[in-house]
């Protein structure tokens, strides 16, 4: 059962249909394998002859170089390459519930990887139904994941892991960040300032940032960046080298990324392709599936609608929720999660694909 909750507040119950595959090879002497997404990376679940699960993460290189150019088909390799590194490190390292490598293959057409199957349900199809004990127990769940992940020692810095060959030292080195929808920059960065000015000057350069035609918009738009750059200037002068440290976050730890069993626990976090190191109070988070949708940031007319995974008074109590679990369980986490507010809301600013009057618009309610 699928329960979601529209723009509006209103409960919506609906019954997910059956699975439906296709089988990808006739040779009998193959292991079954079905389709479960596709795209620039094409995700299939293979069964193995002891009947175990397994899935393969392949590049589709030729979707990618239907949509990109050679530099960027480039980068896309890299990734898969990064996300291996990145889950060998993690699961050798923690008892975070991620896919362990199988297998990784390079090669110079259709690279890809072989990697476990986590059990349970992805939270999209799961927490909306589950009773409200079931997603306390979620969030005690998520949190102790949060915490692991945020005393694992990671790479100083700001960027994401670097790919190198499975033989390669530990821990890992960094890269250059990778971000989803984001300008990469060259190098990997230093500091929080170091990021910001970057993120700042990445919006600068983008065509969304006039909101309007006239030189009064970009004046205007540069004006409201300036006064963001001294906003985060003045925050960050009050943190403390515990709050700066390097920590490593999911990029994308949305609820298609997270499975759950039927008690609420966390089984799975997949999808390591975009992940960072960066500042803790950057690092750390509320969990995203317990957020409501505020009406006035939707467009009706569009022919996407949002929903939430959780009633308007469910998700006031779940944020409760995880304040008072974390805060019992790790106070370095907490003063990050509560000290980080903004600059963590200036980041996310900064990096959708939004001009400078909603970033203005967030500024005024200061």
């Amino acid at each position: 059962m699928l329960v979601l909750w529209d723009v509006d507040g209103n409960e919506i119950r609906e019954e997910l249909p059956p699975p439906t595959y296709k089988d990808l090879l006739q040779d009998q002497k193959a292991p079954p394998l079905h389709r479960l997404a596709g795209g620039r990376n094409c995700i299939i679940d293979a069964t193995l002859e002891n009947g175990k699960h397994c899935i393969i993460k392949v590049l589709n290189e030729n979707s990618v170089l239907d949509q990109y150019d050679q530099h960027n088909a480039n980068v896309l390799r890299d990734m898969l390459k990064r996300e291996c590194a990145l889950m060998r490190w993690v699961s050798s390292t923690t008892n975070i519930p991620i896919p362990g490598v199988l297998y990784y293959n390079g090669g110079p057409s259709f690279p890809y990887i072989i990697m476990e199957k986590c059990t349970g349900t992805v939270i999209t199809n799961a927490f909306g139904a589950l009773p409200l004990e079931a997603k306390i127990a979620n969030m005690r769940s998520f949190a102790r994941i949060a915490v692991e992940l945020f005393h694992l020692q990671a790479p100083e810095g700001i960027g994401s892991i670097a790919p190198y060959l499975p033989s390669a030292a530990w821990p890992p080195s960094l890269g250059p960040l990778v971000l989803p929808r984001v300008e990469s920059p060259p190098q990997e960065l230093h500091s929080i300032t170091e990021y910001f000015s970057w993120l700042i000057e990445a919006k600068l350069r983008s065509l969304d940032i006039r909101d309007g035609d006239t030189e009064t918009d970009h004046d205007e738009a540069k004006s409201t960046l300036k006064n963001l750059e001294v906003l985060i200037s003045k925050t960050i002068s009050n943190f403390d080298a515990a709050l700066l440290k390097s920590v490593l976050c999911h990029e994308d730890l949305t609820p298609h990324n997270i499975l759950i069993n039927n008690e609420g626990n966390v089984t799975g976090i997949i999808d390591w392709e975009f992940h960072t190191v960066k500042p803790a109070v950057l690092a750390a988070g509320y969990p995203s599936w317990i957020a409501t949708i505020d009406p006035s940031t939707v467009d009706r007319e569009s022919q996407w609608t949002p929903f939430a995974f959780v009633s308007a008074s469910e998700s006031e109590r779940l944020y409760q929720v995880y304040d008072e679990i974390v805060k019992e369980m790790d106070g370095m986490y907490y003063r990050a999660l509560k000290l980080g507010r903004i600059c963590r809301s200036a980041e996310s600013l900064l990096r959708q694909n939004v001009g400078w009057k909603p970033i203005k618009a967030w500024l005024e309610t200061l």
